[in-house]
């Protein structure tokens, strides 16, 4: 009998227990820890903004190629906050709404047809506090108000979560609950653009729905997720999604039990048409949380479900699929028993919910994750609130920029040579003007036209261009008189061109 070296024996011993794993469905935990310890993904920059600190709740690529983040900050009483940044996280304006007399919490936002933004959250009074009202801000495309709106029910206890754009203007979602114990329901509403609310939806009786997130629209639906409990007895959780028709009324709904507590933390919808459901979920109220994932078809039917379990207590922000239905989570994760480590992290899965990869990115600091995107370029955007370890105070946003792990970059830090020309002649012109650009090597190129609003107004090209010279004849006879410009991507590479036009 040939006799085992120790690396022998240890690779023997850990092939077994991954099949072991295999069998009663711990796979991903392997998994997950051979793909954290490769590089899978290189860290090209990061900023911090340290005169602005607040915790982010969610963030939301704007049509200038920035990205817009809404949250409050850490005061007492507390203000509701937009940030605004350019693709490379460099601030361009920052707004606070309320705080004044009240607490102040935005959750969701959305991009209005004008170029302006239409957030929704929660209000506290102070120092009363009494029962939380919703709360709406409608502002430009600078971040200044229009209006702002607060509704408070006679006799229930409300809050504004989630919002999406339906024909006659918007559709807010939030719960409703008594005050004086955990039963409560979804609470749907109308809003026009000019702030008018209009409420649609009320089930006091739900059964013990503890929160309501994310919303999307599907076609003709409207979908939530959120998080209620199993029974009367409340010490157990379940993921549920819910759906109304775009005047309120429900559809179906559907109820998912993954761990003893699961919470619902995000909703999105696949390019496929997919419902792709996130949160973390344990046994026990304290120790280690699991990711977990469910994607569910049309009618809210589970396609499948998966769960990552690991060491640590990994929270889940935001899920961002890409075209071919694979997506990314990200978020923050934190040291069982040492609530004060966190940090950034990024899981890949695929269509099926298998693992793909997982990497941390480990900083001095705390790390809280608030939100992410994917960049035109495909890097990965994490925008969260950094925090001196021992958690006393705040060292400001954090905005993190990565990419897939290449390794014929020998320093992420320094940009490709690749560079592009962008011109249009006449300029000033009346009707017709000639967008002209080169490309140095075949790559997907999107050209398009944007107001002074930050509105884009025309389409130019958006597919994959042959290197060289090329010359697009755009028509704007339909425009009006007034400044333009014409934003040119390939790659991580952009141009701006302003323009003219002058009847």
């Amino acid at each position: 009998m040939k006799r085992l070296n120790g690396f022998e024996l240890l690779s023997r011993i850990l092939l077994a227990f991954q099949n072991h794993l295999k069998r009663v469905g711990f796979a991903v935990l392997l998994l997950a820890h051979i793909v954290a310890n490769a590089q899978v993904l290189d860290t090209l920059w990061t900023t911090n903004s340290t005169g602005i600190a607040f915790s982010v709740e969610e963030a939301i690529a704007t049509p200038d190629g920035g990205y817009l983040l809404v949250g409050n900050d850490h005061g007492i009483p507390a203000q509701a906050y937009f940030y605004k940044m350019n693709a490379f996280g460099q601030q361009e304006w920052w707004r606070d709404y309320g705080g004044e007399e009240s607490f102040d919490y935005l959750y969701d936002v959305e991009i209005c047809e004008d170029g302006g933004y239409i957030a929704v959250g929660r209000r506290f009074d102070w120092p009363e506090i009494p029962d939380p009202s919703g709360f709406i801000v409608r502002t430009d495309a600078f971040g200044d108000t229009l209006w702002t709106t607060t509704f408070l029910h006679d006799s229930l206890r409300l809050g504004f979560f989630a919002i999406v754009r339906i024909e006659t203007g918007w559709m807010i979602g939030g719960t409703m609950s008594s005050r004086d114990s955990q039963r409560g329901g979804p609470w749907l509403a109308l809003l026009g653009d000019d702030g008018n609310l209009i409420p649609v939806y009320e089930d006091y009786d739900f059964t013990h729905v503890q929160s309501l997130w994310r919303c999307v629209r599907q076609e003709d639906r409207i979908v939530f997720s959120g998080t209620r409990f199993y029974d009367d007895s409340m010490d157990s959780t379940n993921v549920f999604l819910s759906a109304f028709s775009l005047v309120g009324a429900p559809l179906w709904e559907r109820d998912f039990r993954l761990s003893r507590y699961s919470d619902s933390h995000d909703l999105t919808l696949t390019p496929s048409g997919f419902l792709l459901t996130a949160g973390i979920g344990d046994q026990y109220i304290w120790g280690p949380r699991d990711m977990w994932f469910i994607k569910t078809d049309f009618e809210g039917n589970m396609v499948w479900s998966t769960t990552m379990r690991g060491p640590h207590s990994d929270l889940i922000e935001v899920t961002l699929p890409d075209s071919n239905d694979n997506f990314v989570a990200i978020g923050w994760r934190g040291s069982v028993g040492v609530e004060t480590m966190a940090d950034f992290f990024a899981a890949g899965l695929d269509s099926n919910g298998d693992s793909l990869w997982y990497h941390a990115f480990e900083f001095p600091n705390r790390e809280l994750g608030g939100g992410g995107a994917i960049a035109s370029d495909g890097s990965y955007m994490l925008f969260g609130d950094q925090r001196t370890r021992n958690d006393e105070s705040s060292l400001g946003l954090y905005t993190l920029c990565a990419v897939p792990h290449r390794t014929d970059l020998l320093n992420p830090r320094v940009p490709l040579r690749f560079d592009v020309s962008l011109s249009g002649y006449p300029n000033p012109f009346n009707s017709l003007v000639h967008i002209r650009f080169e490309l140095p090597s075949i790559i997907r190129t999107k050209v398009a036209l944007f107001d002074i609003r930050g509105r884009e107004t025309r389409l130019i090209t958006d597919g994959i261009l042959s290197a060289g010279y090329h010359s697009i004849l755009l028509d704007a006879s339909t425009l009006s008189s007034g400044p333009y410009y014409v934003r040119l991507t390939a790659g991580s590479v952009s141009k701006v061109q302003n323009l003219i036009v002058v009847k």
